[in-house]
């Protein structure tokens, strides 16, 4: 999956496409704060990026590394990899979206020392090999993981439907925990059900919030499960 680029981050760096972690810091650093912290949301990839920095740095060793060593390995998670756009990976899906009406490339180009805001690689089977390891306290404590699903409270008072890393919605009436990537991926869980829908496709950038994207395949999936467990429908255990 892959998250969000923010604009802020990379504007700094220009058309540069091989970026080490220095100068990824030094872009953040020229950055400007847009508001308060705690005044209201936006996205930031910087977040995270500079969280990879602080892991690197407490782990003693490259994010890329640690992933491997403390999760995926451990997870058998056999096909689960971190960006790495000079490797030749068998069976890796290219990227696509829709502009003019035509199928292009996307040109997904940038190679970061450290892109720990975005470019996991990875498959439906390895992603529940992850789903089933969260649910079961592998990963995270229950307690991290039910903070990391509640919605931020904002300095007036006002809750926000962004937790740690993850989107805090509705479905159905149901609570629907959930985070998209740009290149046509999502990944969402609806725990009171104990349902989880990963979604993995190539063509996304463009198509991310309508129904031919990731996100009308998720929701259309939820509703015929949900709709079918009202209807007193069998479902596949």
């Amino acid at each position: 999956m892959t998250g969000y680029l923010d604009d802020c981050f990379f504007s700094a760096l220009g058309e540069k496409t091989d970026i080490t972690t220095a100068e990824g810091f030094q872009a953040i650093v020229k950055d400007s704060i847009s508001f308060t912290p705690g005044k209201r949301h936006q996205y930031s990839d910087s977040g995270y990026f500079l969280l990879g920095m602080i892991i690197e740095n407490a782990g003693g060793q490259p994010y890329r590394d640690f992933l491997a060593e403390q999760f995926f390995r451990p997870l058998g998670m056999t096909s689960t990899f971190i960006l790495d756009q000079w490797a030749i990976v068998k069976r890796r899906a290219a990227g696509y979206t829709i502009r003019d009406g035509e199928v292009i490339n996307s040109r997904w180009v940038w190679q970061e020392e450290l892109p720990s805001h975005w470019g996991v690689f990875s498959t439906v089977i390895d992603m529940a090999k992850w789903d089933q390891a969260l649910a079961t306290g592998k990963v995270v404590m229950e307690s991290t993981l039910n903070e990391m699903w509640t919605p931020a409270t904002l300095n007036d008072g006002q809750s926000y439907p962004y937790g740690y890393g993850w989107e805090v919605e509705q479905m159905a009436g149901r609570r629907m925990i959930t985070h998209q990537g740009l290149s046509g991926t999502e990944y969402s869980i609806l725990p009171d059900d104990k349902l989880t829908i990963i979604v993995l496709s190539n063509l996304g950038d463009l198509l991310d919030l309508n129904e031919i994207g990731s996100w009308g395949l998720t929701r259309g999936i939820a509703r015929r499960y949900l709709f079918g467990v009202e209807a007193g429908l069998p479902q596949t255990s």
